[in-house]
């Protein structure tokens, strides 16, 4: 091996260990970091004399992504963006429209350019990887190494990741934290370790049946840890991709010994092969049943209602599809998904960072000319590598790894993460090595051509990467943080230019929106709605264009927005205040809510709180005006009309609450209803064949069946009904305790003055919070 293989392979395995301990190479600086390193795994090649004799499919696929990703910063002219770029022309012009300035004359086609720039940076560093892994891969000698590198790199992720669970830490090197409580991992997401870890597996095992002594057990460690990091993670599709690249390369495996092309002096002896064996099925036992269940159990919650729930990845694909033939020509900008797709989203509580599709993710970043290219290229990587199956275990596992993490994006985006798009560069080198010259004399100089297109590539492969680390390259999301208070002086200005560097950013547009309606400037509606065009779900930017209305005296178009706003808010309870404070009129206020049964339960006990019966009894008129199968508006408005005296309304609420879900609280309310119509027999046979789910349903329905017993005249049975909640409640001192205060109530009706004395001592020893004044004799 030559000296410069080894460099460039101590280079390879850095940049993979660094892409995976870096958070995969996530943040932007992480991603520029690995990318630098990536060209420094190159480097050594830039004066190697041997050229290839034919071009690399897997260099030519990633040279096409680099190349449709540079064309998307390219400023075009606006004649030619009309024709190439028409739905980013159009954003930026009613951008224009909106702020009464003149129409741009040069647009790019991304629709996040610094975005962009960033994932230029990372193509770019996966170019320089996959120039110099199969370089190294031409190399008989070399390639185990590489394979190694690989592994090496999934190893040192799996680690950190065990490590961090065994010592319980809950941030990232004690500094990151966690999103939505997951486990620590420098990848984050957890289907993405699956992938990483899932896909090394295979050619960890092939490794292993190459190699001998102690790098054997040593790759067959690997693969076991790798194997039960995936399954820790309880990843469905990284349980789907380890199943899939293990049988696949025990295929090629057994298709290769059945050809006679398995080195039989490389086979273990019996003695190695049953100690290994036996070890192996003690650990994946382990594994399977400390965390296989937890797979398993993700596998059996699949449903077929998965397919059409809202925020499923599947309606993300019949959603973002479109997008496809808007902008069919160039694509809507590597790396501006999130951003893009939010205007055609109907989801408000979430955005979608990816297609969860990294197929159909290339047509929509890059346009329809650059994924069908992708998809040639890819062709012939695949035709090229199948036809090295013959070659030997490390082959196969090659092969069996690529599976893996090919069959796993079908469903998911981990290319989309450094660490996983690099340690596949380094797998496929494997299969796809370069085929370089032989006979040149050693001592002859490099073409001075050669080495100028190698380093002009690597120079202008590092400004980019310089270029992505400044701060024209920070995220939508960076810039938005950065921004000043709109009532600064400087506001307007400052959220401008992040719209000019952002334009598809709704959230920037919202705060330019009210930076012009705090200067009463007449351009904020206009923007406020280009905002609203962007992210049309959002009810912050909801919330700005009611309050732009009630200020402007359109008092009439407020509710609209304000039912807007509370159905995409995490908070409602805010709004509703202000609502109620600033619409005038019942039936406003009313209209100012949203009228899908999924807010129903919020919004109705928001007003229940607040004691707005009469806003809750318009509210769920309207509901069950257009749904009247809804079952939370029912059984509000029966709440709500009891309130309010209506109780023939809320009779007949109630009747089809309590048809829609017989429960304890729609009984209750029922049972209610009727003691008011003077049904109270009715009342009190509903309540005796009411079953309760807690201890607060059992009090109050011991409680309420009692007194309508009591008023009936029927103390012996008020008594019996409260005894016997009683005796139900006696893990529940606090309930039991109420019991009691109603039997010494009970007790004294009846004129046993030391029975009722007893019952409020047992009351005050089991709340002794309880009110001295309840227990008092009535």
């Amino acid at each position: 091996m030559r000296t410069r293989d080894r460099v460039a392979l101590v280079a390879i395995a850095a940049t993979l260990v660094l892409a995976g301990v870096l958070l995969g190479g996530a943040t932007r600086w992480a991603a520029c970091a690995v990318a630098v390193v990536a060209i420094g795994s190159a480097l050594p090649h830039v004066t190697a004399r041997r050229t290839s004799s034919r071009h690399n499919p897997l260099v030519i696929l990633i040279a096409i992504a680099v190349a449709a990703t540079a064309l998307q910063l390219v400023p075009l002219p606006e004649a030619i963006a009309e024709l190439a770029a028409p739905d980013k022309l159009a954003l930026v012009r009613d951008h224009a429209r909106a702020l009464g300035q003149p129409p741009p004359r040069w647009v790019v086609a991304s629709h996040d350019a610094p975005t962009t720039v960033v994932e230029l940076a990372k193509l770019v560093g996966y170019l320089a990887l996959a120039w110099g892994a199969t370089r190294v891969a031409s190399q008989r000698r070399a390639r185990p190494y590489l394979a190694a590198a690989a592994v090496a790199g999934a190893a040192a992720v799996a680690l950190v990741v065990l490590g961090h669970r065994v010592i319980g830490a809950t941030r990232i090197y004690g500094v990151f934290v966690m999103p939505a409580d997951q486990p620590p991992s420098p990848l984050v997401n957890e289907n993405h370790l699956a992938s990483l870890t899932a896909m090394v597996v295979p050619l960890a095992v092939g490794l292993g049946l190459f190699w001998r002594g102690s790098r054997r057990v040593a790759m067959f460690a690997a693969a076991l840890l790798l194997a039960g990091t995936a399954l820790l993670t309880a990843s469905r599709g990284g349980a789907v991709g380890l199943a899939a690249g293990v049988v696949v390369a025990i295929i090629v495996l057994v298709a290769q010994r059945r050809a006679g092309v398995v080195d039989d002096d490389r086979r273990a002896p019996p003695s190695v092969t049953v100690s290994t064996f036996l070890v192996a099925a003690c650990v994946v036992t382990l594994f399977t049943v400390v965390a296989a269940r937890d797979v398993a159990r993700e596998l059996g919650k699949t449903e077929l209602s998965e397919f059409s729930a809202r925020t499923s990845k599947y309606q993300v694909w019949r959603d973002a599809a479109p997008m496809i033939v808007d902008n069919r020509w160039l694509g809507i900008g590597r790396g501006s998904f999130e951003l893009a797709f939010t205007r055609r989203s109907e989801i408000s509580e979430v955005t979608f960072s990816h297609v969860e599709n990294s197929y159909l993710q290339a047509a929509v970043d890059w346009g329809v000319p650059a994924a069908l290219a992708m998809l040639l290229a890819l062709a012939a990587l695949g035709r090229a590598a199948l036809r090295r199956w013959r070659y030997g275990p490390i082959e196969a596992g090659a092969i069996g790894a690529l599976a893996a993490v090919a069959i796993h994006d079908v469903a998911d985006f981990s290319l989309e993460m450094p660490v996983v798009a690099m340690t596949s560069i380094a797998v496929a080198a494997l299969l796809v090595p370069s085929r370089l010259g032989t006979g040149e004399d050693p001592k002859a100089a490099v073409a001075r051509a050669v080495l100028g297109r190698r380093g002009g590539a690597l120079a202008a492969g590092l400004i980019v990467i310089v270029i992505a680390a400044l701060p024209v390259a920070r995220s939508a999301r960076v810039d938005r943080d950065r921004l000043p208070p709109v009532t600064r002086p400087d506001a307007v200005a400052a959220a401008t230019a992040a719209l000019e560097r952002h334009p598809a950013d709704a959230l920037t547009a919202g705060r330019l929106a009210a930076a012009l309606y705090e200067r009463r400037d007449p351009r904020a509606p206009a923007m406020i709605g280009r905002a609203l065009y962007l992210r049309p779900s959002h009810g912050g930017l909801h919330l700005i264009a009611a309050r732009m209305l009630v200020a402007s005296q359109r008092r009439g178009q407020a509710p609209v927005e304000y039912a807007h706003a509370i159905a995409g808010a995490r908070d409602v309870v805010p709004i509703i205040d202000e609502v109620l404070a600033r619409v005038d009129g019942v039936a406003a206020q009313a209209r100012s809510l949203p009228d899908d049964p999924r807010q129903v339960w919020r919004v109705a006990g928001a007003l229940v709180a607040r004691q707005r019966y009469d806003v809750s009894y318009a509210y769920t008129a309207r509901v069950i005006a257009s749904d009247a199968s809804a079952y939370p508006a029912q059984y509000h408005h029966a709440l709500a009309a009891y309130a309010l005296g209506r109780y023939d309304d809320a009779l007949a609420a109630a009747q089809v609450a309590h048809r829609l879900e017989p429960t304890a609280s729609t009984a209750l309310i029922l049972a209610r209803s009727l003691d008011r119509l003077a049904r109270r027999s009715e009342a009190i046979a509903l309540l005796v064949a009411t079953r309760a789910s807690t201890d607060a349903q059992t009090a109050e329905i011991a409680v309420t069946l009692a007194g309508l017993q009591r008023q009936g005249g029927d103390l012996a049975a008020a008594r019996a009904t409260l005894g016997a909640a009683a005796q139900v409640l006696v893990d529940a001192p606090k309930y039991e305790a109420q019991m009691h205060r109603w039997l010494a109530e009970i007790e004294a009706a009846q004129g046993r003055a030391n029975a009722a004395a007893w019952e409020r001592n047992r009351a005050r020893e089991l709340d002794p919070a309880i009110d001295s004044e309840q227990l008092a004799p009535r």
